[in-house]
This record gives C-alpha cells, sequence and structure tokens, in this order.
C-alpha cells in the first residue's frame, strides 16, 4: 500500500497514512520523466524557531517537504556560527507553499524582529 501524496510504502495491514491523513492507494501510477522536476527552495535561514514554524504550517497544509540542517560548529572558534536551514518542496507545490511560508513568518515574527518593533 502507497500514501499517494507522500508516495510512502507501506506494510500490508495499514490503510491510511499517518502523516498525510489520507487513505492508502494499493500501487502508484509510474512517474512520466517529463513530470519529473526537481525539488525547489520555499524557505531558508539560520533561525530555528523560523524553521520549525514553517515546518509546522507546510506539514498541516499538507505539502511534502524535504528539509536540511547545516550545523557544522567547530568547538575551537571564538565565534560559532549559527546553523543553517533550507525547505524544499516539490515543484508542483512551490506555488501554494510560497504562501503558507510567507503567512507562517508573518504571524510569528522572529524574537529580534518582535524586539525592534516595541
Amino acid at each position: 500500500m502507497f500514501c499517494p501524496i507522500c508516495k510512502a510504502e507501506y506494510r500490508e495491514g495499514f490503510t491510511h497514512c499517518s502523516d498525510c491523513d489520507v487513505d492508502l492507494v494499493p500501487s502508484l501510477e509510474p512517474l512520466k520523466i517529463s513530470d519529473a522536476r526537481g525539488p525547489v527552495l520555499a524557505w531558508s535561514g539560520d533561525d530555528p524557531i523560523q524553521f520549525s514554524r514553517v515546518l509546522g504550517a507546510l506539514k498541516d497544509a499538507k505539502i511534502t517537504y524535504f528539509q536540511l540542517s547545516n550545523q557544522d560548529q567547530l568547538a575551537f572558534q571564538p565565534i560559532t556560527p549559527r546553523p543553517g536551514y533550507g525547505i524544499f518542496v516539490r515543484s508542483e507545490d512551490a506555488p501554494r507553499a510560497a504562501g503558507i511560508v510567507r503567512d507562517a513568518i508573518e504571524q510569528n515574527p522572529p524574537e529580534s524582529e518582535a524586539r525592534e518593533n516595541q
């Protein structure tokens, strides 16, 4: 059984995707070569709170995402760089994801912006 949204494969006996909250299907349609497009960057930054908020908003909207985080920090550096994050979505989801990301960030500004606006 497969999830028609995230394409995850489930063992026999499962009927519902726990991540996407949809019913599973017996098989997936093969991907056409002309439809194969790479992921699109939906958000990037170094704020772990915004990163979490954007991930939550995309999950709530049932948009499949791929997350990357770069936390290569050297302990002996006098100033430790902040980790970097990136969130990618499927190209067909990019227009809808852009609005969701924008809303997630605007509704919950980072703490530093909230202090500046006071």
